[in-house]
């Protein structure tokens, strides 16, 4: 493989061959890294992805199953949090519109970051699939530049924030009894961190930040189709 500004030796991106450890059933391909904070690369085949694919869609537990389409499960944070992370989930913010790079079959770009827990992700990488013939490729950038905060956003998810703590604070009253609380405030937390990325997907893109954000996810995509 050789891609601009990545290195020609890559490392197996699956992290475990045992079931019982992080990192088990990750997409099987090899990792090219640049630095330690740096972009990622996973390089794979189609043949590999559909059958990993394939796999996943007879997952018996619903947290890991994914469509057998690669269309379909491109459009999933689920993908992206069991292809190419291990140690967290990854949550999307919105999609680019990309141009088709030249020869590519499928070019799908997202930006989106890791997270354990609901609430805002401050820092966010981009991430790029593309498909060309029988090569697939998966790009992840810290985004350039940084996201912003967004102050409407921000305050949507502080209003659900101080709700769900409010149900919670109702919880540890009830000395950890009331459960119809303790699921209120979930639901809160978990309502809030739908709305707060929702609320970014919609006035990120008229934000000043937003072309130069599309620029970089255009290149990576050009940059892995060869140009």
């Amino acid at each position: 493989m050789a891609v601009k500004d990545f290195p020609a030796t890559g490392t197996i991106n699956i992290e475990s061959l045992s079931d019982s450890d992080i990192g088990y059933g990750m997409l099987d391909g090899l990792r090219y890294t640049k630095g330690d904070d740096g972009p990622t690369l996973v390089a794979t085949t189609r043949g590999l992805l559909e059958r990993w694919l394939q796999a996943k869609a007879a997952e018996t537990d619903e947290s890991f199953k994914l469509p057998a389409s690669i269309d379909a499960a491109l459009k999933l944070d689920a993908f992206y949090t069991h292809a190419i992370n291990s140690d967290a989930a990854f949550e999307g913010t919105l999609d680019f519109p990309l141009k088709m790079p030249q020869g590519a079959d499928i070019a799908f770009a997202r930006l989106g970051g890791k997270t354990q827990d609901v609430g805002p992700i401050y820092e966010q990488d981009v991430i790029v699939t593309l498909v060309k013939g029988k090569s697939v490729m998966i790009t992840a950038a810290p985004a350039a530049p940084a996201v912003p905060k967004i102050a409407a956003c921000d305050a949507v998810w502080a209003a659900a924030d101080a709700a769900a703590q409010k149900f919670q604070e109702a919880y540890q009253a009830s000395d950890l009894k009331d459960e119809k609380a303790f699921d209120a405030s979930n639901a809160a937390w978990d309502k809030g961190d739908s709305d707060y990325r929702a609320c970014m997907g919609q006035h990120l893109p008229a934000d000043p930040a937003f072309p130069a954000l599309l620029t970089q996810v255009q290149a990576l995509a050009d940059q892995m189709a060869g140009k």
